[in-house]
């Protein structure tokens, strides 16, 4: 047997695995393409590239060179009964080329109304399939190259089973595309720099234009370009540097059809004049901004972090974890050649440095382009752990045996986690989030559009229906086209269609019935309040369609709540109009009480009917009395930012909260005197009864609370007491509190009503908090609490109508001693 024919045997079952992950790559990618619905973007590049191949026009290339979107459309050609483009909505049109409505209109009449318009969708989706087995072969080629048979075959499982990368490979876009004629293009001049030759600079300048005309981020492959090729090639070859970048002008212009034509603000003629159109709709989309979402917060303009943060959360942590070890075994090295590690990682920092100044914030789906190169970069590893050797020494080789299995073990057990991962979640890639995020499920807490519901969920929701016998379901989704295509029963709410309200009525309280929500409208993407399914945001589903629909069933409440009481403080977040819409309701059905939550609390119908209190969403209603008395309470909106109304924040009571309403409150027993009577003639000659006590049959006192039960001069001392309404007065009141002296003299005083009378019904529960200051020079020795209420008109105080006490005006609560400073 030759070495060669040892050779070829060893490495056939090696060749088995490529050609089985290639095949991997192909079946995922080609399954999630027939069993996910059409994303927002794919219809607008399958028409513009349909377009520009039926009548060789480019007036509808919008924001992306044509490459990837004509070989999306490709397949198109053979469907005999699409319209012509030229009949289109939007083709002739006033509209400016750098907007995006005229396509939109287009893709409207010509890919949304097919039927069935799998036919279509799947057809285009073909190419991309293909693509992403070409960007397979290319990753292990170059891996292989670097560092060998395992080191290739490492960097092409990484590929097969990277969910980002396969989100795209089934999705008619430009992203994957990108992607893969960016790694091409670097690979072949890599190739082409090591060994320059014709037939090389001819396919560096080939690749280098295809990329161009994929994706306009390909642009920052000419710097590389020019760094590598200053770095490798002698002076006497800087010439073919300058050849391959006039191969690479003239294939772009090949995708353009060798046109020549005019350019804005440019005084004469110029090739591929249409290339100008992606890069005028590209300066007009950063400059207006982009709706995004990260963490909680919607900006236009995005966030530096924005795709550091993308990258931690939504590449898998297997890959993460080898990409450190990558990073340390690069470091510690040994390393490739210069030209080798420059080729790899010179266009990721280029491309990661631009990430971070992108106002652009759409998705983890524009770094696609670097994560090729990163598991080529990974897959050194493997070169490091066979460079783990045994020594002679018996100690040394046994550490090195086990430093070896345990490293072949970690990295085995990584990629079973990566796989199973992946696999678990087909066919809905795009929905992927790391553990750091709380996977699938738990992404939409962090990131939006493109990285969970592009629009690529409506089969499942179609089934979902289906299977629960569901009728219409209140839809709320940000895609471009109908989803009863796909047979969903629906009635739209904002923004679909276009002719929904701009801001969701009843957004406080939903009307029972069935929701489904999709998780990019959900964290405000593209609303005019981002804010306005909170409601939503704060009640977990019960169910989750594809990871990213969120289906809740609103049930009818019985009873139900029947009022809103809002703390004053610092304003009342809603008026009346914008209450009785929020919450659904005549304005005449919802009791709306008012009261001042720093002070006191307001429980309508004594906290036995259920509603909902309002407060400022601020520091100012962040008190510990605030937050002790709505804590059985459920918080169900907020509107963390001012727009036609300040920040506010909703919160839900229930009728069985009372069960905790009176826990730790004294009853008794009290005594009642009247008010000129010394504390010591009070415990002497007084009435000591239990609570209840009623004032003028106006008010009851329930209970008190009282901390700290001892207190030093110069400090503060709070007293709570709770009242019933037993009676509307025709004037104000102000309830009492005061710390009493031997002598009978009040020593601090706490006086005061946060709930005013015309907020009162009969039936409700106040609370009021009674703060006060023992003064510096108080003496140390018994001192006593009294509290009452008394009209603000005349100051005269309500009597106790219990007991035999006919004058008794005031409440002696209990003792208190202040200790010596």
């Amino acid at each position: 047997m030759t070495p060669e024919s040892t050779t070829r045997k060893a490495l056939a079952p090696l060749n088995l695995l490529v050609l089985a992950l290639l095949c991997t790559i192909f079946a995922q990618a080609a399954g999630g393409a027939a069993r996910t619905s059409v994303t927002i973007d794919e219809g607008l590049h399958i028409a513009s590239g349909y377009t520009i191949l039926c009548t060789g026009d480019f007036r509808l290339v919008e924001e992306h060179p044509p490459l990837a979107k004509l070989l999306e459309a490709l397949p198109l050609l053979a469907v005999p009964d699409l319209p012509d483009p030229t009949t289109l909505p939007g083709w002739e049109s006033d509209i400016a080329v750098t907007d995006s409505v005229r396509l939109v209109r287009a893709t409207q009449a010509l890919i949304y109304p097919y039927q069935p318009i799998d036919r279509l969708v799947f057809a285009a989706r073909v190419p991309v399939v293909l693509l992403a087995v070409l960007l397979g072969a290319v990753v292990f080629r170059w891996a292989k190259d670097l560092w060998g048979w395992k080191g290739g075959t490492l960097a092409l499982f990484l590929l097969a089973f990277d969910p980002n990368i396969l989100a795209h490979t089934s999705v008619a876009g430009t992203d994957l595309g990108a992607a893969c004629f960016i790694t091409l293009a670097l690979f072949s001049l890599a190739r082409f720099l090591h060994r320059p030759t014709v037939p090389r600079l001819v396919l560096a300048g080939v690749t280098l234009g295809l990329a161009q005309g994929a994706k306009l981020s390909a642009a920052m492959l000419l710097p590389v370009v020019i760094l590598l090729g200053g770095m490798a090639l002698p002076r006497r070859r800087i010439p073919s540097l300058l050849l391959l970048l006039v191969i690479a002008g003239l294939v772009l212009w090949g995708l353009y059809g060798f046109e020549v034509g005019s350019v804005p603000g440019v005084p004469f003629p110029v090739p591929a004049a249409s290339h100008s159109i992606p890069w005028l709709r590209l300066r007009q989309h950063m400059a207006d901004g982009h709706a995004a979402f990260l963490m909680g917060e919607n900006r236009s303009q995005g966030w530096w972090y924005y795709f550091p943060v993308a990258f931690g959360l939504k590449t898998p942590l297997p890959t993460l974890i080898l990409l450190l070890a990558a990073t340390v075994a690069f470091w510690k090295g040994p390393r490739r050649s210069l030209l080798d590690e420059a080729s790899l990682l010179l266009f990721p920092l280029i491309y990661g440095a631009s990430s971070l100044i992108s106002p652009l914030n759409i998705g983890y789906r524009h770094l696609l382009p670097v994560l090729p190169l990163l598991f080529i970069f990974i897959s050194r590893i493997t070169f490091h752990v066979s460079r783990i050797t045994f020594h002679e020494s018996r100690f040394t080789n046994h550490v090195s045996r086990i430093t070896f299995h345990v490293s072949r073990f970690t990295l085995y057990a990584l990629l079973l986690w990566l796989a199973l991962g992946t696999l678990r979640l087909f066919p809905h890639y795009l929905a992927y989030f790391n553990e750091l995020a709380g996977g699938p499920d738990g992404g939409w807490r962090y990131l939006a559009d493109s990285n969970t519901d592009w629009g690529q969920a409506y089969k499942d929701l179609a089934r979902f229906q289906q299977e629960r016998g569901l009728g219409p379901v209140h839809l709320s989704a940000f895609i471009f086209y109908d989803p009863a295509i796909y047979g969903v029963e629906y009635d739209p709410l904002t923004p679909m269609r276009g002719d929904t309200p701009a801001v969701f009525p009843s957004r406080l309280s939903p009307p029972p019935g069935d929701y489904v929500i999709s998780t990019t409208t959900l964290d405000g993407i593209p609303l005019a309040d981002p804010e306005m399914y909170d409601w939503f945001r704060k009640h977990e589903p019960d169910a989750r369609i594809g990871h990213v629909l969120f289906y809740y069933h609103v049930p009818l409440q019985d009873p139900i709540p029947g009022w809103l009481a809002q703390c004053t403080v610092p304003v009342s977040p809603l008026s009346p109009q914008v209450a009785a819409e929020g919450f659904g309701r005549n304005v005449n059905d919802l009791r709306l009480a008012y009261f001042d939550c720093t002070q006191a609390w307001l429980y309508p119908d004594g906290g036995r009917s259920p509603g909902w209190y309002a407060f400022y969403h601020g520091e100012e209603t962040e008190s510990d009395f605030a937050q002790a008395h709505r804590a059985p309470a459920c918080l169900v909106y907020e509107q963390r930012r001012p727009r036609d109304v300040p920040p506010f924040a909703i919160y839900e009571w229930s009728p069985e909260a009372p069960r905790w309403l009176m826990d730790g409150v004294r009853t008794g027993p009290v005594i009642v005197a009247p008010s000129d009577w010394t504390p010591e003639r009070v415990e002497n000659d007084g009435e000591v009864l239990t609570l209840p006590l009623s004032l003028s049959g106006t008010l009851t006192l329930l209970g008190c609370r009282v901390e700290p039960d001892t207190v030093s001069p110069g400090k503060a001392l709070v007293l709570w007491t709770y009242w019933s309404v037993t009676d509307i007065p025709g004037y104000s009141l102000s309830l009492m509190a005061h710390l009493l002296n031997g002598d009978g003299q009040p020593v601090a005083v706490g006086d005061g009503l946060g709930v005013p009378v015309e907020s009162w019904q009969v039936g409700d529960i106040i609370v009021q908090q009674h703060t006060l200051e023992v003064p510096p020079d108080a003496a140390p020795g018994t001192y006593w609490l009294q509290t009452g209420a008394y009209a603000l008109t005349d100051l005269q105080r309500l009597v106790v109508t219990s007991g035999r006490q006919p004058a008794a005006d005031r409440i002696v609560l209990t003792r208190l001693e202040v200790l010596d400073r």
